[in-house]
């Protein structure tokens, strides 16, 4: 009924268009036709083939092309928003060729469709939701670095969380490099975060710390398991590092190694490593927990756990954009922005 429905009420207004432009809207003459071909649109609710006629312009109006044709200038997208908003929708949420069954079963699209248009036409989206960013830029404050202790400090701080997860790359030659990292985030809403005296809006953020404890993390835990395997010391040695310069064994060598890698490493990182109770007592999160479950949620359920598709970096950047938008509930809003006069169908095809 709605593929019906939805074919006659285009059919007519497209011979409106036509109709519009049987005559010049300056002089009056009639137009002469030159040919006609058909176009097709593609939406929700069965693909259609629109009677597109070719009109010659009037030699009262100064044109650049010699003909036009009305229903082309109508429709200059050949697939209805709403079909792409849904797409876009559902390949967030699963793979690109689930999304492509799940839209056959649910809607009457009248034709097969296919996992590499669902993704194509996703990643259109996602381009153009990216060239609305704009260049890169370092600050969006434009004011000279003298003037910023003199900027009124906001009630309440930005809390970011940033954590990255690794994706299966398609040019993978071996298990060691078949992966590349994606960096996610999440920011606290201002009315949920909590003041902090001691970090005002001018310093400088404080790094994400996510990446340092996880490694710090996972050499602890490599030293906890060789001390299992060194000999008891001495009664009158308690240090392992002084049992290790006195007649080593290769397993005393491997654990002093790796303690002294251990050293350096916290000598080197020091910077990163978080003063937590600094942290508690100014009310400031000390958990890494939103970062790592960010990462799960965005990145991990879509490209990592159960999924076997590899991916590009630009692949599987562009649809991370469209997933966070269908996460953030803010996909249909681009939508109503970008084709003004559709929300109540996009409405309807929600």
């Amino acid at each position: 009924m709605l593929s019906g429905l939805q074919h006659h009420l285009l059919t007519a207004q497209a011979q409106a268009a036509v109709d519009a432009e049987q005559n010049c809207a300056h002089c009056g003459r009639a137009r002469a036709r030159k040919d006609t071909r058909q176009i097709v649109l593609r939406t929700l609710f069965g693909t259609l083939r629109l009677d597109s006629p070719r009109m010659k312009t009037c030699p009262c109006t100064p044109s650049e092309a010699a003909t036009f044709r009305p229903i082309a200038a109508a429709l200059p997208e050949r697939t209805a928003p709403e079909l792409l908003l849904w797409e876009a929708k559902y390949a967030a949420l699963t793979s690109y060729g689930t999304a492509a069954t799940l839209l056959a079963e649910a809607f009457p699209l009248g034709r097969p469709l296919h996992a590499t248009t669902i993704r194509q036409q996703v990643e259109r989206t996602a381009t153009r939701l990216e060239n609305e960013l704009g260049d890169v830029r370092f600050s969006f404050i434009d004011t000279c670095p003298r003037d910023l202790e003199t900027m009124p400090r906001p009630n309440l701080p930005l809390v970011v969380a940033l954590d990255g997860g690794h994706v299966h790359s398609s040019n993978q030659t071996s298990r060691r490099d078949g992966w590349f990292e994606a960096v996610t985030g999440r920011s606290t809403p201002p009315v949920a975060a909590r003041t902090s005296a001691t970090c005002p809006a001018t310093s400088t953020p404080r790094p994400s710390t996510t990446s340092t404890g996880f490694h710090i993390t996972m050499r602890l835990t490599v030293l906890r398991q060789s001390t299992r395997s060194l000999r008891p010391p001495a009664a009158d040695v308690e240090d392992y590092e002084l049992l290790c310069a006195n007649e080593p064994d290769d397993k005393q060598r491997a654990f002093h190694t790796r303690l002294a890698e251990f050293r350096t490493y916290i000598d080197r990182n020091q910077h990163e490593i978080p003063n937590y109770g600094e942290r508690h007592r100014n009310g400031e999160a000390i958990s890494s927990a939103t970062a790592e479950a960010t990462v799960n949620h965005v990145i991990s359920r879509r490209m990592v756990k159960k999924q076997q598709m590899r991916w590009t970096p630009r692949g599987a950047h562009l649809l991370l954009q469209i997933r966070t938008r269908v996460l953030n509930r803010d996909l249909e809003a681009d939508f109503a922005r970008w084709y003004p006069g559709s929300d109540q169908a996009l409405s309807l095809a929600a």
